[in-house]
């Protein structure tokens, strides 16, 4: 008796101090277990990837504003919403389809894809994120366009559906995505009619203390459809911009977003007199992709968490890191041929550097999206 209730003291004293370790390590977080650096190896992806402080998930460490995206396609983005949402500023829902039909009337489509409960589970708590659900421009002609930049009577019915869903909904705001259409139509006065429309769906959202957010394009290289003048026109109406600067390489071989070309979008669009305005210059997001891209002659798919982690996993490849992009890519044959791919994803070394840029330009932060990445990324917000 005496002899098994010492073993059985020995068990309880190792079983306590394994959880013991076991929570503590789950108290650390990634940067001071060393994971953020420029030589990660497969093998500890695999194994930390799904690991995050337990209590810096209820701590905001950033002080810039946060838009997270969530999409229905990838629902894991949903849990994440729930499990962070002290991270972020704002959550956008990826629910929403304007469509311009051929009666010339505004229709909204996707309210099957509201999840009120989920809403409600993301508000709980203290310093809940807003509610911000997306509005897409979708498959608008330029016909279209044109006939929204000069009628006065289709601005009014726009912004009063959009005005409409957040009052039925609960909702905190909108995020609104123009920017397939981009911002110039080529002609002086419509350009400002179309300026003019932003400005007045923006009065209207701030009279009932909405947020609005509007998604733009970034440059590559050519004439940018959105430009400074743009955005030092909105910003009195306009309370964020999200920059889509990611997709930088499209089918060419190379990096989503390289970190250069970042900056050089958010310099190019606040003048320099005006970048010590923190309120002004946080009206700008700065897109940060938590996806990537596998490359393969001349074609390209873009690929998430679980494709990714597969690829690790039967690979095992060796990561190189591009220094002048910041980012992080490897190499791949696929089995019994001689197809060589070339993978660029995110890594935590990725999501820390720019971080630091975004915080140094005083800039805020839009994910594309939380549903992609992998969970020890939020350990760095």
């Amino acid at each position: 008796m005496k002899k098994f209730s010492i073993l059985s003291l020995i068990l309880v004293i190792s079983l306590a101090s394994y959880t013991h370790q076991k929570s503590k390590q789950k108290e650390q977080s990634v940067s001071s277990v060393e994971l953020v650096t420029e030589k990660p190896t497969y093998s500890s992806i695999l194994k930390e990837h799904s690991r995050y402080s337990t209590s810096h998930a209820l701590i905001k460490s950033s002080k810039f504003p946060t838009l997270g995206y969530v999409t229905p396609w990838n629902n894991h983005g949903y849990d994440v919403a729930k499990i962070f949402s002290r991270k972020f500023t704002y959550i956008c829902p990826v629910w929403y389809q304007i469509v311009f039909t051929p009666q010339e009337k505004i229709q909204i489509n996707g309210g099957h894809d509201l999840d009120a409960g989920w809403i409600r589970d993301v508000r709980n708590g203290s310093s809940a994120p807003r509610i911000v659900p997306r509005f897409l421009l979708e498959n608008w002609a330029p016909k279209s366009i044109l006939e929204l930049a000069e009628s006065d009577k289709l601005q009014e019915s726009f912004i009063s559906s959009i005005v409409k869903q957040c009052k039925d909904n609960g909702f905190d705001g909108i995020v609104l995505d123009t920017a397939n259409l981009g911002m110039r139509l080529g002609n002086e006065h419509l350009d400002e009619r179309l300026l003019t429309f932003y400005q007045n769906l923006g009065t209207a959202l701030h009279k009932n203390k909405w947020t609005f957010i509007l998604v733009e394009p970034p440059s590559r290289g050519r004439r940018a459809s959105f430009e400074s003048r743009d955005f030092m026109s909105l910003a009195p109406f306009v309370d964020h911009f999200s920059l889509m600067t990611y997709d930088f390489s499209g089918n060419t071989e190379g990096p989503n977003a390289p970190l250069t070309w970042m900056v050089e979008n958010a310099l190019s669009l606040i003048p320099p007199s005006m970048r010590s305005d923190e309120e002004l210059t946080q009206k700008l997001l700065l897109g940060v992709p938590f996806y990537g891209y596998d490359f393969k002659n001349g074609m390209s798919n873009a690929i998430t968490a679980n494709t990714y982690l597969g690829l690790l996993k039967e690979h095992k490849p060796k990561f190189k890191w591009d220094g002048v992009a910041s980012e992080h890519y490897f190499t791949y044959k696929e089995k019994g041929t001689s197809s060589e791919h070339t993978v660029y994803y995110p890594t935590l070394k990725f999501v820390h550097e720019r971080l630091k840029s975004i915080e140094e330009l005083g800039v805020g932060l839009a994910i594309w999206e939380i549903g992609q990445g992998l969970d020890y990324f939020y350990d760095l917000l």
